[in-house]
């Protein structure tokens, strides 16, 4: 499962416009290319770059990349570093919420991630760039530079919620001087850890803690990194937007007083793969979107919300409930099926870690 991104490729030479159209043939990425190229605008007018899936920029650039932030796409531009810097300039926010943002010269020699490397993932879209046209990867965060563990990226890989992002500099710093990090892991859960950098404790007591992974951790100077429990399982009418999907999503969790940052993934049916607005939604929050063919969703022990129309539609009685189950690892729904103006949407929890140990008591 990979995380959803949705690339906003911008160029500005024909040269450099003719490297996005391989791009969009060869990414297996949602990639919308545009262009600020006068000349190629006036020489093959818009109807032929329609034709070829490139969009002509009228607006200014940095009115331009506002717009990609707000939907918070990774943005790729093809040109100078000078011109990315001074479009993004009045946008850059946090790292937490900035878009990520690459740079690659017109000839696709060399692509760098500029700007929200870890968390955004721009580091890793910059990898998949450089794999699929040859391009020379060039990262500059310290921790990549000298192949030492990234903490946040840690967090993200694992599915883990960031509770206290001021600690993230102390860690690194640490890392960075070559000190080894303590972390403490609570009983259950699972992440993939593979670095010299990082001891891992069994004392919850220790007092050189530098990282505690787990549900809850009790007060402590340190970084507390929280595995995120819930699935969102989302349905809706073909060609449904984004702004309606986003409005469903955030009034519903805000409900249940869950944040965004605590959703695992968004799920749904196979037929809603390409679905424009749902791969957007989870594209902006950056949760992982993934789908399941009707005949898993139909074997997904439980009791659901049955809807003859659905079944006929898509060949399964319901889609959220049972989607926001698929992957929940034996745990429960805490909101069933809710509908809104041709959306749906129901949400599950995975099992605690306390959960599990009575169960398995």
């Amino acid at each position: 499962m990979e995380h959803s991104y949705h690339l906003s490729v911008i160029s500005f030479t024909k040269i450099g416009a003719a490297l996005s159209r391989q791009l969009l043939k060869k990414m297996n990425y949602p990639i919308t290319l545009y262009t600020k190229c006068k000349l190629l605008h006036e020489e093959m007018h818009s109807t032929y770059i329609e034709d070829q899936k490139i969009i002509y920029v009228e607006d200014e650039l940095c009115a331009w990349t506002a717009n990609q932030f707000a939907k918070r796409n990774v943005i790729l531009f093809i040109g100078a570093c000078g011109i990315a810097v001074r479009a993004i300039a009045p946008s850059v926010r946090d790292k937490f919420a900035d878009s990520p943002v690459l740079v690659m010269d017109e000839k696709g020699n060399y692509v760098i991630p500029i700007l929200s490397g870890h968390v955004g993932g721009a580091n890793a879209v910059a990898k998949d760039v450089s794999a699929c046209c040859g391009a020379t990867l060039v990262l500059t965060t310290a921790t990549d530079v000298q192949e030492k563990f990234a903490v946040d990226l840690f967090a993200k890989e694992n599915h883990l919620q960031i509770k206290n992002r001021e600690k993230i500099a102390a860690v690194s710093a640490k890392v960075l001087r070559d000190e080894p990090i303590q972390m403490f892991i609570e009983e259950n859960v699972c992440v993939n850890l593979d670095t010299d950098d990082v001891i891992v404790t069994k004392d919850r007591e220790a007092l050189d803690i530098d990282v505690w992974v787990g549900v809850e951790a009790p007060y402590g100077d340190y970084l507390h990194l929280k595995p995120k429990q819930y699935i969102v399982g989302m349905g809706c009418k073909k060609g449904k937007d984004f702004a309606s999907l986003k409005a469903f999503f955030d009034e519903t969790l805000n409900g249940l007083s869950i944040t965004a940052d605590e959703v695992r993934m968004l799920a749904s049916i196979d037929v809603k793969k390409e679905e424009a607005g749902l791969i957007e939604l989870a594209s902006y929050y950056q949760i992982p979107f993934e789908t399941f063919s009707k005949e898993q969703l139909q074997n997904i022990d439980g009791a659901f919300s049955a809807s003859t129309f659905v079944e006929n539609t898509v060949g399964v009685d319901n889609v959220c409930e049972r989607a926001a189950m698929a992957t929940c690892e034996g745990g429960k729904l805490v909101l069933s099926k809710q509908t809104h103006e041709g959306m749906t949407i129901a949400i599950a929890r995975m099992r605690s870690d306390s959960e599990r140990n009575v169960s398995a008591g």
